[in-house]
């Protein structure tokens, strides 16, 4: 019989703050994994299910009473870590096959659209903004450099090519 037995005391607080960590800390780990599988398949229908079903952890109730983080950050944070590292470990080999993205094709239209009402009246503010958040968008986005070279270089041939059809009378 072991008579030098150390006495264990357990800390409930301690262990639930523990267990809520564990939650928290695995929901993370599984976004992450499932939004690294979308994007290199956006198809990928268990990815896509993982994800959602973390999202709606995140937003939960019980999410708010096990922690005091924000959801959205939490999300916001994992997304743009797992898209810069997704995007910075591409090999040109890789984008050759890649269709351009979704978001890029309508940041570039929007910002045409922008553009020509901008043109017809330099006074319109909104236009302004909006083209200004295309732009920003087309220039900071690190995934838009696999597409486009040099995205300020994009932008002003853009600009001329706008700007030489709403002389030419093109856009009416």
């Amino acid at each position: 019989m072991v008579t030098d037995m150390r006495r264990i005391i357990f800390d409930n607080n301690h262990g639930y703050e523990s267990l809520a960590e564990c939650i928290v800390l695995q929901a993370v780990k599984d976004y992450r994994r499932s939004y690294r599988v979308f994007l290199r398949n956006p198809y990928n229908e268990a990815a896509e299910k993982m994800m959602k079903d973390c999202e709606d952890f995140f937003e939960s109730g019980w999410f708010r009473k096990i922690c005091d983080l924000d959801p959205e950050e939490i999300l916001y944070r994992i997304e743009k870590d797992a898209e810069h590292a997704y995007y910075c470990n591409l090999k040109p080999e890789d984008v050759d096959d890649m269709l351009i993205g979704k978001d890029i094709v309508d940041a570039i239209s929007d910002y045409e659209i922008w553009y020509r009402i901008y043109l017809k009246d330099p006074t319109d503010k909104e236009a302004l903004e909006m083209m200004e958040d295309c732009e920003d968008f087309l220039i900071t986005d690190p995934k838009v450099r696999y597409y486009i070279n040099d995205p300020v270089k994009f932008l002003y041939e853009l600009d001329q090519e706008i700007e030489e059809n709403y002389l030419g009378g093109y856009y009416g």
